[in-house]
C-alpha cells in the first residue's frame, strides 16, 4: 500500500520520492495512511532544511507503535493534552529536537529537579572539617559538568527529557499523526492548522477534538 495522496511540484510529481524518503527514515508503509499530508511535508522539510533530525522523531513514532529498533524511548510518556480546550482530546509524545534551546530547557529543568549534589556534598564535607577553602578554576569546570553533562544524564535514566511534539490522535486502538509542534507554539493556532489540514483526510477527529464555542 503506497500514500493515498499526491505531493506536486507545479506539474512535477515528488510523491514517489517523498514516501521513498518516509521509508527510509523508518516509517513502515502499513503506517503511511495513518500519517497526515501535514506532518509527511513536514517530516521532508526537517530533512531537505537540516534543521531537525527526522530519523529522531520517526524514532519516537516507532516505540509509539511499538517497533522500535534502538529500544525505549528516553523522554517523556505520551500525555493526552487536557490543560486548555484546544488540543483536548489528541495525545503528544515529546521527541528531542536538534536546536540548542532543546538543550538548555532539559538542563535548566534537570538542574530545578536534581540541583548539584555532588557540589553540595563536597561543600557539606569541608563544612564539618571546619577547613576554610576557596573554590578554584578546578572546581568551576567540575560545577559545569555537574551541571551540563552528568544533570543531563540524570534526566536521560529517568526517560524525563523534553523537547517538541508530536501530535497524535487515537481511533480504534491505532494511532494517527497529525502533526510536529514546538512546546511554545499557541495551541489555538495548531488546532486551527489540524482542522484546515487533517480532518478530510481523518474526518473522525470531528468525533475527538473538543468543541469550541465563540
Amino acid at each position: 500500500m503506497r500514500y493515498p495522496h499526491r505531493f506536486m511540484n507545479g506539474d512535477e510529481d515528488k510523491t514517489e520520492e517523498i514516501i521513498n524518503t518516509m521509508l527510509r527514515f523508518g516509517i513502515k508503509e502499513e503506517m503511511l495512511a495513518r500519517i497526515s499530508v501535514l506532518m509527511v511535508l513536514q517530516l521532508y522539510g526537517s530533512f531537505m532544511s537540516r534543521r531537525e533530525n527526522p530519523f529522531v522523531i520517526v524514532d519516537e513514532i516507532s516505540c509509539l507503535e511499538g517497533n522500535s529498533s534502538r529500544g525505549e524511548s528516553r523522554t517523556k510518556p505520551p500525555t493526552m493534552f487536557n490543560r486548555k480546550p484546544y488540543l483536548r482530546g489528541l495525545w503528544h509524545k515529546h521527541y528531542r529536537g536538534a536546536g540548542l534551546d532543546v538543550m538548555a530547557m532539559n538542563i535548566q529543568l534537570a538542574l530545578k529537579t536534581y540541583g548539584l549534589p555532588r557540589l553540595e556534598a563536597k561543600i557539606e564535607e569541608t563544612m564539618k572539617s571546619g577547613e576554610e577553602r576557596y573554590f578554584t578554576v578546578e572546581d568551576a569546570a567540575l560545577i559545569a559538568h555537574e551541571a551540563v553533562m552528568e544533570n543531563w544524564k540524570r534526566r536521560f535514566d529517568d526517560q524525563r527529557l523534553t523537547g517538541h511534539w508530536i501530535i497524535y490522535a487515537i481511533h480504534e486502538g491505532k494511532n494517527y499523526y497529525l502533526t510536529l509542534a514546538r512546546h511554545t507554539d499557541d495551541e489555538a493556532e495548531l488546532r486551527r492548522k489540524i482542522e484546515a489540514t487533517c480532518l478530510n483526510q481523518f474526518p473522525f477527529l470531528v468525533e475527538i477534538l473538543y468543541p469550541l464555542t465563540d
